[in-house]
């Protein structure tokens, strides 16, 4: 069973759109998603010196009992500072005092508190010995730390935590560490509903443009579905794009020529029919004088089948030309008599009592028809001439609104007769007729065509 992209065109077309989507979100994150998790980091290394940087500056101006209350009101969700009077020799021993703090609640600032960054330091309770082969003490950059005062810094990767330590005019050490949890992965809520929208919104202009593509070809599969039964198509719209529009001028190029052929085939037929039918009684007459008896009857033998032969080709291209009925020569006059009235007796049979009483004016979209008066009148009050196979076709149309009627039914109710396999003369009226009542001939609206059921006919001025 195949996959629905592999039948559909818009499904495909969708399919391809969404592939393509994924792939390119997906090289996206691979290439921006560390340097987005690295700018970050910098821009928060930068604004946590600068934070420390100044309060060693205040500390420094302000009386030693003033400390505790400044340190205080200086903590933040994710930063701490405190002041210790020895000076933190290996990352194990700060890391020791500053995970104390961070656990600690905030002194008046509940509101601030982070219940993932408390679980988040429980947990990580690391053994000192790996601390210190985490990370060791370095000087901060210049440009990051703008202070003349000495200061060492470290940063612990796997748990995204930054300390430094910076010495204070009365020998006491100031402290601070910074530890913001990871930021989830790229497929968060707001991440995935945005690739959400935009999968949407490409689906639906996929949508679009493979119906805009499929429609030309779905007209060209029906117009070569009708050109296969021999039915008298119209030829296709050459509009759109380029493509589209040299395959429409390629099918209808096709098709005259194959239009073309038939009538040559059809004129080539006739003329070898005539043709060969002097030569055969010439050649009749010619065996009527031969002696021998057994030569005579071969020679009038091969002489009747070429002339059956020939009567077959005419028969057929008489009914296909349009003829009710064919009889070969020789022929009894009292059989001729028999057809010609058998004919009539078809001819004025009178048509199936309609399923709705018969009104002399009917209207069916912008049309007036008049049976009485023989006329079709339009919205603009100018009568269309009606042939009278068209007017009887129109006629039983009208009486079987919206029920298909097979060929052999129009052409019993409208000729009389039944329909040959090679007799199209019904199509042929049909299209005609199309071309006096519809807008556009290509997309009837009234006499609509049944893929191998035959016609229907609408009174309501509807999209076929």
């Amino acid at each position: 069973m195949k996959k629905p992209w592999e039948t559909n065109l818009t499904a495909r077309f969708i399919f391809l759109l969404l592939l393509a989507l994924i792939t390119s979100q997906l090289l996206t994150l691979s290439i921006s998603w560390d340097e987005r998790g690295n700018a970050l980091r910098e821009v928060a290394k930068g604004e946590f010196l600068n934070r420390s940087a100044s309060l060693a500056l205040l500390l420094d101006s302000m009386p030693v009992e003033a400390r505790d209350g400044i340190l205080n009101v200086s903590n933040t969700t994710y930063g701490r500072f405190w002041v210790n009077t020895n000076e933190p020799r290996t990352p194990s021993q700060w890391w020791a005092s500053a995970r104390e703090h961070l656990l600690a609640p905030l002194s008046g600032n509940d509101h601030l508190e982070d219940a993932r960054l408390t679980a988040k330091v429980a947990s990580e309770n690391l053994p000192a010995a790996h601390v210190d082969a985490l990370a060791n003490w370095s000087t901060p950059a210049t440009n990051l730390w703008p202070s003349p005062r000495p200061a060492k810094f470290l940063y612990l990767a796997p748990l995204n935590v930054m300390g430094i330590a910076t010495p204070l005019k009365d020998g006491s050490w100031l402290q601070a560490v910074y530890a913001k949890p990871v930021e989830g992965s790229p497929f968060e809520k707001k991440a995935v509903f945005s690739w959400l929208v935009t999968a949407l919104a490409l689906s639906a202009i996929a949508a679009l443009i493979a119906r805009e593509i499929s429609r030309p070809l779905k007209r060209l599969a029906e117009a070569a579905e009708r050109l296969g039964r021999g039915e008298v198509t119209d030829d296709l719209q050459e509009t759109g794009p380029t493509d589209i529009r040299r395959t429409a001028k390629a099918f209808n190029r096709m098709q005259l020529r194959i239009r073309r052929f038939v009538e040559d085939r059809t004129c080539m037929l006739a003329a070898i029919g005539h043709d060969l039918r002097t030569p055969l009684t010439s050649l009749r007459l010619r065996a009527e004088f031969v002696g021998d008896a057994d030569l005579q009857a071969k020679m009038l033998g091969t002489i009747a089948e070429i002339s059956a032969m020939t009567e077959d080709l005419d028969v057929i291209l008489g009914l296909e030309l349009g003829a009710d009925d064919y009889l070969a020569k020789p022929f009894n006059p009292r059989e001729l008599l028999a057809r010609i009235k058998a004919i009539l007796r078809r001819v004025q049979r009178p048509v199936e009592a309609p399923a709705a009483p018969v009104t002399e004016s009917i209207q069916f979209g912008q049309w007036t028809f008049n049976r009485k008066l023989r006329e079709l009148v339009g919205a603009d009050g100018i009568s269309t001439p009606l042939s009278a196979s068209e007017f009887k076709l129109l006629c039983v149309f009208v009486d079987h609104p919206e029920q298909v009627l097979t060929r052999d039914e129009l052409l019993e109710q409208v000729a009389g007769r039944q329909q040959d396999y090679f007799d199209r003369s019904i199509d042929n009226q049909v299209s005609r007729l199309r071309k006096k009542i519809e807008a556009d001939p290509r997309q009837p609206r009234h006499i609509k065509t049944h893929w191998g059921g035959g016609y229907s006919f609408s009174l309501l001025d509807c999209s076929s």
